[in-house]
This record gives structure tokens, sequence and C-alpha cells, in this order.
């Protein structure tokens, strides 16, 4: 640390001290600051050092003992001093290891505990950010409540992952939501999966359409690679429950039914005779895990309830 000033070595030691900025100074703010020191550069000498010293006083990091000196150096050598400090110090801020989550990172070492340093360009994030290893499970905090008073971290699009090619062999020219896989949001905690279902080459399809019409450029993949992702999960996570949402545009007879029959999904289905319709409670999560009823298949279409013996979201939540 720096505590005297006795050559211009030293007076640049004091800009450059422990106590250089404040916590976290905005660009906006200490930009302001030089420019307002440099509008003043020429003013006679008992102005500039009130600069400093209102500088000093609001940023607590020249030393009185410097300001003589720097004015021996000069306003504008001490102008570039200070930028290029004050530069430096926002860098080396940045570059921190205690940084929070939504904070700018360069490793996995500068962020707190619990989190990680990783680039999501799926949703506009092209620098990389401090963020969460993994969320808590919410029945970790409150044990023996009702499925339905807690909250399920869950993906739109689950399906749509950035830069996936369509299993057509086509480009897919539909937007992209997800930078990880079904099983990587699984296992990161996402217990909630919307998905869009069509009828798509004789077949049922995850498209990310328009119309009600899938088409080569829209098809991500067969909905059964999916669906036997998530029967991979429940198999290996016997006290998970995960929702499916899905947004239906199959008009097959028993499309959808056929394809959770051969992904060995039906045997965990929630039963929709135990799910209330009237906005009571449903069974404690401890209930359902015991019963093995831990997939919950809700449609976002109300008119095709009648025809899958489903209820629609907004049945149920």
């Amino acid at each position: 640390m720096c505590m005297k000033s006795n050559s211009e070595e030293d007076a640049t030691c004091a800009l450059t001290g422990a106590r250089l900025m404040p916590a976290l100074l905005s660009l906006s703010t200490w930009l302001a600051s030089v420019d307002r020191v440099a509008n003043r550069a020429g003013q006679p000498s008992i102005q500039k050092v009130e600069v400093l010293n209102t500088l000093s006083e609001r940023y607590r990091f020249v030393s009185a003992s410097a300001i003589p000196l720097i004015d021996r150096m000069g306003q504008k050598r001490f102008i570039s001093i200070f930028v290029a400090t004050l530069f430096t110090a926002t860098f080396l801020v940045d570059l921190s290891s205690s940084l929070k989550e939504g904070q700018i990172c360069v490793a996995d070492s500068n962020c707190d505990s619990g989190l990680h340093c990783e680039t999501c360009i799926a949703n506009g994030n092209v620098r990389p950010r401090c963020t969460r290893i993994k969320p808590i499970n919410p029945t970790s905090q409150v044990k023996g409540l009702p499925f339905n008073r807690y909250s399920w971290l869950t993906t739109h699009n689950a399906f749509a992952r950035l830069g996936q090619r369509s299993a057509t062999g086509s480009i897919i020219v539909a937007p992209s939501n997800q930078q990880d896989s079904i099983t990587d949001q699984l296992n990161n905690g996402i217990r909630g999966l919307m998905l869009d279902m069509y009828d798509f080459q004789n077949d049922i399809w995850l498209c990310h359409s328009f119309g009600g019409q899938c088409y080569n450029y829209t098809a991500f993949q067969p909905a059964i690679n999916v669906l036997k992702e998530i029967q991979s999960f429940l198999v290996a996570n016997p006290t998970e429950i995960v929702t499916i949402i899905i947004e239906d545009y199959v008009t097959s007879p028993k499309g959808l039914t056929k394809v959770f029959d051969a992904a060995g999904l039906r045997k965990y289905w929630f039963p929709v005779s135990r799910m209330p319709t009237n906005g009571g409670d449903w069974p404690t999560v401890d209930d359902m895990v015991q019963k093995s009823q831990r997939l919950l298949v809700l449609l976002l279409k109300q008119e095709k309830r009648p025809l899958r013996g489903l209820p629609t979201s907004g049945d149920t939540w």
C-alpha cells in the first residue's frame, strides 16, 4: 500500500493504492470527473488544488502529499495518469474474486460461491457473466407442501436449442431459446419443459413454427427423442417430478398417447382424476413421489382437452 509520496513515482503509486476507487465506480461517473478536471486546466494553482482536493474527498485515492507533486508533473500528464489508472482499476475490479450474479467475468474463480463464469449466447449475452451453477431446489427450503405451493423453474421452447441442425438435415431458421440439451436442463434444476408438438413426416415432431404447420426449416427433432431423455431422468432420479406443458398442434388420432407410450412415460403420468380443477391444492410432493406419479402433462389449448383426456395449464395452475 502507498503511504507517502516523495517522488513522481510515489505520486503515481498514491494514485494506484488500495483505496484507488470506491466500490465499483461507474464508467460514466469517473469520465465526467476527468472531464471536469480537464475543463478547469489552466486556472490558478489554488483552484487546481481545489479540484484535486474535491476529487480526493470524493474518490479517496489522491493523497494530500501527492497534490504538490501532481502540480509539478503538469495537468495534462496527471489527467493521462488519472484516466489510465481508473481504466485499469475498473478492469481489475471486474476481475475480482467476488463478482455477483450477472456481472461480467473471465473465469469461474472470479465469481462468488455457487456461481460460475458462462456465456449464454441463446439469450443475447456475448460476454461471459457469473451465472448460477444450479438453482435452489424449492423442496429443500420447506418440506411437506402441496405440489402447487412450490415454484418450479420452467424453460420456454425447451427443445429449441441454439445451433442445432434439424433432424431432417435442413438448417433451422426458426428462433432458438435454449443453449442446453434437455438432459442438461433437467440436471441443472429445470423441472418444467414447454414443448411445441406437431404432426410431421408421419410422426410427432418438436417444431418452433407458425400457422399450425411444421416445415423442414422449423422442425428440430422427433418428440420421442426428448421424451426418452425425460424418461431416463425420471428413472435416474426417483424423487423428482417433471412437468411437460404442450403446445399441441397434433391432429393424428391418439398421436400424443402413442408417442408417450413409445417413450415409456405412461407409467409416470399423474392421473387426471387427481388433478384439482377448482383452484384447490394438489397432493403433496411426497405423496406424488411415493405413488411414482411424477410426470405432469398439461395442454395449453383448452379445446384439445376432450380429445386428450388431459387438463390445460389454465385448469390446474
